[in-house]
């Protein structure tokens, strides 16, 4: 399928760009010599944007302020593709010689951009093309513009922030912060301040009316800030670390005002405010979460299959394009946080259609494990290759693979299941029937229970204990009437029996019969020893017969060999 819909927390979110591109159809057709008319994924295929992809992967994606084009950079080779929300097409492309690290648009469209490279230059483009390009002495991190005073304002592997007045086409004085390294910067418009976060966890805010830093915080012992922003009122800041926390601040306040942690500790690489549905969106290289910025609960969250590099959130809708490690860009939309982009309202249509012809859900065909669980299956091993996803606090695997390892961890499971459901039915069919009670009295009862001692040995009844004792009931295997019916014993000898009853009604045995057996076991055992002294000396007497003769053989040798030589 061209898409796949994913529900968490009751949330559905519509992936627009799961299915195979136009080029790939074709091709594959084209392999199998068969017509695309029949094919229902092809058919049902959602291309929002024609083109929207890279040769290997994306790195930025960004919308410009009127909403009407999407700049994005990707590689291999670097390049600059801007898209045409109206036409959903590709503008145009351009190649630059050195990777981008990150962008900033100058104006409402894309006729002024600025482009930090990984060679330390300071590319800018026109609608035309290249305008101009300049260095600066550290390699860039972070880049963002200031519009009241056209500052482009530029961090690096240093401890400066590097200023260049666009106006004045000059760089003017650096703003030294108390970092060694800067990753991220974020310009206030509503306040005019700068903002600034880098190695061991310092937040830094400039005053851009004095030029002068105006306060300084550290973040959470020291943690390194990956990536800051404002709200749109300017009165909201959150930063987030390298080890996945974000954190809410209101500029008036020291403290937090909300702490937001991803599980995966990884450093956060984007953050964005959805003012509508009072969303605060973040994401590192495995999940994007969407959390409500009053109390923190979690809306929903997103997880590609492929890295993540940043995301843009479309304004005023809930559609989210996001750059990854792969060639094509992500699109997510979601319903209900908001409506669809004013340049793709029929999103909204397309949605409807798929709820009610709803057939891909996501994850059906996978079976989700806890790392408790991998190691009853024995399935440890799996863990970092492509058999296992890591999805929230588990494992994604398939249907398929779980079930064999099921079956070689428990090969008894199913046949003990099949026991289970019959004991079951037994025992259901049990209860249903109609079971009657025998009425019994209780004086019977009680009788049969105090009589209960003195049956326990019936050889001291009376009325079986003559029996055992009368000799008139003795058995005589002499008589030749017994023989005759017992041919087999009449071979064995004469026997006796040697039991008796003593007083007590006990059975015992005579002592005479142990006797007798002891004295034959005497007479094996000497036996035994005789032929085994026996067999002892006759090998002793071969191993003296062979040296002998090997001897002899030697004598008669030397006899010969000397009458020869005589």
């Amino acid at each position: 399928m061209s898409y796949t819909i994913t529900e968490v927390n009751g949330v559905k979110t519509y992936n627009l760009s799961a299915g195979k591109t136009l080029p790939q159809f074709l091709q594959e057709a084209k392999k199998k010599n068969s017509s695309l008319k029949y094919n229902q994924d092809f058919r049902k295929r959602i291309e929002l944007i024609q083109d929207f992809e890279f040769p290997i992967s994306c790195n930025q994606v960004e919308i410009t302020p009127d909403e009407k084009y999407i700049v994005t950079t990707g590689t291999y080779a670097p390049t600059i593709k801007i898209f045409e929300t109206a036409e959903l097409s590709m503008k145009c492309l351009r190649g630059v010689d050195s990777e981008i690290v990150k962008f900033a648009i100058l104006d409402q469209d894309y006729s002024k951009l600025a482009f930090a490279q990984s060679d330390r230059n300071i590319e800018f483009h026109a609608q035309y093309g290249k305008h101009y390009k300049t260095r600066i002495p550290k390699f860039p991190r972070d880049i963002t513009y200031n519009p009241y005073t056209c500052d482009l304002l530029i961090s690096a592997s240093s401890k400066e922030i590097y200023r260049i007045s666009l106006e004045e086409g000059q760089f003017l004085k650096s703003f030294e912060s108390a970092c060694s390294d800067i990753n991220t910067l974020s310009f206030n418009k509503q306040l005019n301040i700068l903002a600034s976060g880098g190695n061991d966890g310092i937040i830094e805010i400039w005053d851009y009316r004095q030029r002068e830093k105006a306060s300084n915080k550290i973040f959470n012992n020291g943690q390194d800030i990956t990536y800051c922003t404002f709200d749109s009122s300017g009165m909201v800041f959150a930063a987030g670390s390298d080890k996945g926390l974000v954190r809410l601040y209101d500029i008036r306040q020291e403290s937090p005002i909300l702490e937001i942690k991803h599980h995966y500790k990884l450093p956060i690489n984007t953050i964005a405010f959805h003012e509508k549905s009072r969303n605060i969106i973040s994401s590192n290289e495995r999940v994007i979460k969407i959390n409500n910025q009053d109390n923190g609960k979690v809306f929903t969250s997103i997880e590609p299959n492929s890295g993540i590099n940043r995301f843009c959130l479309c304004p005023n809708s809930g559609l989210l394009l996001v750059a990854q490690e792969e060639s094509r860009l992500g699109t997510y939309f979601i319903p209900q946080m908001d409506n669809a982009p004013r340049w793709c309202n029929f999103l909204e249509n397309i949605t409807e259609e798929l709820e009610e012809s709803q057939s891909n859900l996501v994850y059906d065909e996978f079976k989700f494990l806890t790392y408790d669980e991998l190691e009853k299956l024995q399935a440890t091993n799996l863990l970092g290759s492509a058999m296992l996803k890591v999805h929230l606090h588990g494992y994604l695997m398939h249907m398929k693979l779980y079930n064999k390892l099921l079956q070689k961890a428990d090969l008894f499971s199913f046949q003990d299941y099949q026991k289970n459901l019959v004991k079951k039915k037994i025992s259901e069919q049990q209860q249903s029937r109609v079971s009657m009670k025998n009425k019994v009295q209780k004086n019977n009862n009680q009788d049969l229970f105090q009589d209960k001692d003195k049956v326990n040995n019936p050889l001291m009844d009376n009325r079986f204990k003559g029996m055992f004792i009368n000799e008139d009931f003795a058995i005589d295997k002499n008589n030749e009437e017994y023989l005759r019916l017992h041919p087999s014993e009449g071979n064995r000898g004469q026997k006796s029996d040697n039991f008796f009853v003593d007083e007590e009604g006990n059975l015992g045995q005579d002592d005479t019969l142990q006797i007798k057996m002891d004295q034959r076991r005497k007479k094996l055992d000497l036996q035994q020893k005789k032929m085994e002294k026996i067999q002892k000396s006759k090998a002793i007497q071969k191993e003296k017969a062979k040296k002998y003769t090997f001897e002899d053989k030697i004598k008669k040798q030397k006899k010969n060999f000397k009458n020869k030589q005589k």
